[in-house]
């Protein structure tokens, strides 16, 4: 996917990172760059100097100047938090069409993502960079070289949770808070015939019913085939049948639904495609 001498970009399209992330940052970019691989920084990637993060317009124009440079292979959004739908109406999504580069974001960055989708049917990726300076470090050094740099294919390990052998499709989705902030504006995603992926950070066991109850009545469990489950990580310390409980209730008897702890906020999370046609086993 990347060889030598290509570059990426990084931005924030969520909320900035603090400048304390820095450190952080320069780590992963000195591990990316030690492959041959250049990167280029947004500009609104950091804090302001009043410890804010830039308008949505200044951060809408330096993912359009991701997405015209040439040289530039993939996204990485670094950030998270709650700002990323604020960009939304700023976007140029036929100059976006006509980049035809994927986008790379987790949590927050769910909006961007699935907006990406609805309006181009671009591929996307489900993954947080930053996890290349976290407690797993070395193991998602490795994935990042395996996967972006060699191609190699991952294969997401699932259980099922409904009785199904397979369903092959195109995923959407991401963070169940997140998503729903797309409910109600033209980039909420078409989700019939399509999986869905649901993950979440932080929620309680209420919060995250009642957001099941939403995709419930926006009618998404009759329309997709199929729902894979990432962690929920507040819920599953408490206990990891909570969430899998919740869903059940909510969607068809029949419906295959799966769940894996290898796609959310983990420090080990893998990257998984976001509109592209993949088989999830039962």
């Amino acid at each position: 996917m990347l060889v030598k001498g290509d570059s990426i970009g990084l931005i924030a399209c969520s909320n900035a990172r603090p400048s304390r992330y820095e450190e952080k940052i320069k780590n992963v970019e000195g591990f990316i760059t030690a492959l041959g691989i250049n990167i280029v920084r947004a500009e609104t990637l950091l804090e302001t100097d009043e410890k804010t993060t830039s308008a949505p317009q200044a951060r809408a124009l330096e993912l359009h100047k991701l997405y015209d440079n040439e040289k530039i292979k993939l996204i990485f959004d670094i950030s998270g938090g709650d700002l990323a739908n604020q960009i939304l109406p700023f976007l140029d999504f036929e100059r976006i069409t006509a980049a035809n580069k994927p986008f790379v974001g987790l949590s927050d960055l769910t909006t961007v993502l699935n907006a990406v989708l609805q309006q181009t049917n671009q591929k996307n990726y489900y993954f947080q960079l930053m996890t290349l300076a976290g407690t797993k470090a070395v193991e998602q050094q490795n994935f990042f070289k395996e996967y972006f740099v060699e191609g190699h294919e991952t294969i997401i390990e699932t259980r099922g949770l409904t009785d199904f052998k397979e369903i092959v499709g195109k995923m959407y989705g991401g963070n169940i808070r997140c998503l729903l902030k797309l409910a109600g504006t033209s980039f909420w995603p078409e989700f019939k015939g399509h999986i869905i992926l649901l993950e979440g950070f932080s929620g309680s066991y209420e919060r995250n019913a009642s957001y099941i109850a939403q995709l419930q009545q926006l009618g998404v469990f009759t329309d997709c085939i199929g729902i894979v489950l990432g962690t929920f990580t507040e819920l599953d310390q408490k206990n990891t049948t909570l969430i899998e409980s919740l869903i059940l209730a909510a969607v068809p008897d029949d419906l295959p639904v799966a769940r894996t702890s290898e796609v959310g906020h983990g420090d080990d999370g893998k990257a998984i495609i976001l509109g592209h046609t993949i088989t999830i086993r039962g």
